[in-house]
């Protein structure tokens, strides 16, 4: 049984039709009333702390957004960054985990690094730092 806990979801005002609003309310139950160009929904009743209908048919719509599961007794706080394709930059779909200090990096994979040699250690700690703390360009750089 899945637990209940909060979670926002943030997206580009530009994809924000009546579509769009209407799909996102059914899983939300908080609008942030900020003029931003990105607006967030929020809920505290969020399976899991996450929106997995509604993520799916945002990807399906093509639609970037940035969903943040905060942290509870069960789960680590993580966030979710989805980014369509587009011009010649690949689709981006990756989930960070975190805690109040940013980013977590298992101590296994450090572990697993200590031992290569200096050139090897750099690619790999660029790898880590991909998969750990990815380089996602911003949600306001989708409304142009």
């Amino acid at each position: 049984m899945s637990e209940e806990s909060y979670a926002s979801i943030s997206i580009p005002s530009k994809y924000l039709t009546g579509e769009v609003i209407s799909l996102i309310e059914k899983y939300t139950d908080r609008r942030d009333r900020s003029a931003d160009p990105v607006v967030q929904y929020e809920s505290h009743y969020a399976s899991d702390g996450r929106f997995d209908d509604l993520e799916n048919e945002l990807i399906d719509m093509g639609i970037p957004f940035d969903r943040y599961t905060g942290q509870d007794f069960n789960t680590d706080a993580e966030t979710r960054y989805y980014r369509p394709a587009r011009d010649d930059e690949p689709e981006i779909d990756i989930t960070t985990t975190e805690n109040r200090g940013g980013e977590m990096v298992p101590a296994s994979e450090l572990k697993e690094i200590l031992v290569l040699s200096p050139e090897g250690l750099a690619i790999a700690l660029r790898a880590i730092l991909k998969k750990y703390a990815p380089d996602v360009s911003s949600l306001i750089n989708w409304n142009k």
